[in-house]
């Protein structure tokens, strides 16, 4: 499966909005995503839809550091690894 390189951090905020119960313009990339409506449930729904773009990412590595800018950091190294 092709890795979606271009995935940009708009893109990741836009993503992970649905999933939220604040709006995005009020999140920063750097809160800490537990706080804001994404459980452990929706994490691995969010692994999952991610796994279809091409990433293969594990929920560890999502609980890990749940914030938007701890999550691209993440997509941006799969891409350079992975998608060429």
């Amino acid at each position: 499966m092709a890795i979606q390189t271009d995935f940009t951090i708009e893109q990741l905020r836009a993503f992970v909005a649905p999933y939220v119960t604040e709006p995005m313009d009020t999140i920063s990339d750097e809160d800490y995503l537990l706080d804001v409506g994404i459980d452990s449930i929706t994490m691995m729904t969010i692994v999952e839809e991610l796994r279809q773009k091409g990433f293969p990412l594990t929920f560890i590595q999502l609980a890990d550091n749940p914030t938007i800018k701890a999550w691209h950091a993440l997509l941006k190294e799969y891409a350079a690894e992975y998608g060429g």
